[in-house]
């Protein structure tokens, strides 16, 4: 599904307008990125997920073309763990 097949889908839900939801995805997106990235806050959605911030360390890597080691710089990423009541588990 593409963003705009996403919006549609919430207009049809919500009643909302499409420019409506655009301008509402855009934003969170923008508060996940300032607040879980940026700042180190969990945001939690109950019966999604949860979204938290990854730190990933500085380590030595390798430059696939040459096989040189590289120095990795320590990184700040968004990882989302999912809620235990969207898994489907197969029977």
């Amino acid at each position: 599904m593409n963003k705009l097949e996403l919006i549609k889908k919430i207009c049809e839900k919500s009643g909302q307008k499409q420019n409506e939801v655009d301008a509402t995805l855009k934003a969170f997106g923008d508060v996940i990125i300032e607040q879980v990235r940026d700042a180190g806050e969990d945001i939690q959605i109950p019966g999604v997920g949860i979204f938290k911030q990854k730190v990933n360390p500085a380590h030595t890597g390798r430059n696939p073309f040459n096989g040189e080691s590289i120095e990795v710089k320590e990184s700040t990423t968004i990882k989302f763990q999912v809620s235990s009541g969207v898994k489907k588990v197969s029977e």
